[in-house]
């Protein structure tokens, strides 16, 4: 569930998981077993889809709704 999620919005930002791992605060490793759904998502995860890539929480949680929050504008890489 997670994982399919967060590896969409890796495919749609073209990130690879070793800069997605760096954008989230978190390891490659990690990336790895949350995209497996071996783990899941911390709070903070959360908050950086948030607030660096501009994901929609909703639609990570749940599958619904936008991707991100502002359709009209890519997300924010860095």
């Amino acid at each position: 569930m997670y994982g399919e999620r967060l590896k969409t919005i890796r495919n749609l930002t073209g990130l690879k998981q070793k800069e997605l791992a760096k954008i989230l605060g978190v390891s490659g490793a990690a990336i790895s077993k949350l995209e497996a759904n071996i783990n899941s998502p911390s709070a903070s995860v959360h908050a950086n889809l948030l607030t660096k890539l501009n994901v929609n929480l909703n639609w990570f949680i749940s599958g619904k709704g936008s991707i991100f929050l502002d359709e009209k504008s890519p997300p924010n890489k860095h």
